[in-house]
């Protein structure tokens, strides 16, 4: 995984996670992970995406999720079903007064892009289908520097200080995976 900052590193844990968290925007990015499939279907112990929602508050405004076939992606947009619409349109586009919603179709893959605006600032999140999976792309305005946490750590341009507990204190950027994980499960679970 890659945080904002551009620090990689590998966790490989099955939940529902915080990927990022804006509490001045009262917004959440959780990821919910699953154990990954060979070709044939076989369940390895190695984790994948297989769901990304935005939280505001306790409420879900936007999600995607892995089809059951692992071949789609299920769409939900305020609270309604739009995975017939978006697949149906080649030029999905919805919108409302805090969340814009696209399809893109590049190089023979289709991503559902949802761009949400506040003021001058805003996040985009990109969604599109792996191999048995979904993947994330992120664009985030540097104003909201120093204002996120989570798995996708703290923006600012600096690699140090990516995760941080919520009384400030920055993790030891020597943890070992399963250390983090534990930390993560503690701090990043969402709940």
């Amino acid at each position: 995984m890659t945080t904002l900052d551009g620090k990689k590193y590998a966790m490989n844990g099955c939940g529902v996670y915080t990927m990022m968290d804006i509490p001045s925007q009262n917004f959440t990015l959780q990821a919910r992970t699953g154990r990954a499939e060979t070709k044939k279907g076989t369940l390895t112990n190695a984790t994948v995406f297989v769901g990304f929602a935005v939280v505001e508050g306790d409420y879900p405004m936007f999600q995607v999720t892995l089809s059951s076939t692992s071949n789609t992606m299920v769409l939900f947009a305020d609270d309604l079903d739009v995975t017939n619409d978006f697949y149906a349109q080649d030029n999905y586009s919805s919108s409302t007064g805090y969340m814009n919603i696209r399809c893109e179709n590049r190089n023979n893959v289709t991503t559902v892009v949802a761009v949400f605006p506040w003021g001058k600032a805003g996040v985009s999140i990109k969604v599109s289908l792996g191999v048995k999976s979904l993947k994330l792309e992120m664009e985030v305005d540097k104003s909201l520097q120093d204002r996120t946490r989570g798995l996708l750590g703290n923006l600012n341009i600096n690699k140090n200080d990516e995760f941080q507990l919520q009384d400030g204190t920055v993790l030891s950027q020597n943890l070992t995976e399963a250390d983090f994980l534990s930390v993560c499960q503690n701090i990043c679970f969402a709940s």
